[in-house]
């Protein structure tokens, strides 16, 4: 096992005896294309992002985003106005129904 120090702390390193789990599918991309992906995926809904989630995106991107110690630092918590619509649930094809709140792909 090899130590390796900073001035804090100390951590471990071990070899695995064999690879790590790895999930069928999952596709590693290279570090340089991290962020872009990330960026892409950001937020609760990324092909619909509201202004906060634009406005952190972009201070991301520009290089201008901080840690906050309280949202009110960055002009308080959103106040959205509240939205109401009625639910029609179908008695069939369910699935479909929900499916079609999403889009395919983002």
């Amino acid at each position: 096992m090899a130590a390796i120090t900073s001035q804090s702390r100390t951590a471990s390193l071990r070899k695995l005896d064999a690879p790590p789990l790895w999930p069928e599918g999952l596709r590693a991309l290279p570090a340089a294309q991290v962020k872009a992906e990330v960026l892409k995926q950001a937020g609760a809904r990324p092909w619909d992002r509201d202004e906060l989630d634009r406005r952190i995106v972009r201070q991301v991107i520009e290089g201008k985003g901080r840690i906050i110690d309280s949202q009110e630092q960055v002009g308080g918590y959103p106040k959205p106005a509240m939205t109401t619509r009625k639910l029609a649930v179908p008695r069939e094809n369910i699935e479909a129904w929900l499916a079609s709140f999403c889009p395919a792909t983002f």
